[in-house]
């Protein structure tokens, strides 16, 4: 997703993960597609780096979700954008409650059994 981002115009993406293999990988596709000066990887463990961001973009299952909401809308600017995937429609009600409380204007994208949340940073 960060090349991607990247390829659509993105000045500056950072990824974090917590997998070592997945930070590797990932840092040596961004190598090979010669978008190293653009994109900053991170381990979880070096997420004091993060600065305020545009937009967050995160793929990941629910519960990981739900955990990180409040964490979540302290990296974003009032008014930045939030997308969330990997979400299954059972869990769909969750994640919108618990994200409602920091972000407005949330919109569900359906296809098939899962879900895209995207909503706009509240000023808190």
């Amino acid at each position: 997703m960060a090349i991607a981002a990247v390829k659509l115009g993105a000045n500056q993406v950072f990824c974090v993960d917590n997998d070592q293999q997945t930070i590797i990988s990932t840092c040596s596709n961004i190598k090979n597609n010669k978008v190293a000066s653009q994109i900053t990887v991170l381990h979880n463990d070096e997420q004091e780096q993060l600065i305020k961001m545009d937009l967050l973009i995160a793929n990941i299952l629910a519960k990981p979700l739900v955990n990180l909401c409040v964490y979540f809308s302290t990296l974003i600017k009032s008014d930045g954008q939030l997308v969330l995937s990997g979400i299954l429609h059972k869990q769909l009600e969750v994640i919108l409650d618990n994200y409602n409380e920091y972000f407005s204007d949330l919109k569900v994208v359906k296809k098939d059994d899962w879900c895209r949340v995207s909503g706009i940073k509240r000023y808190l």
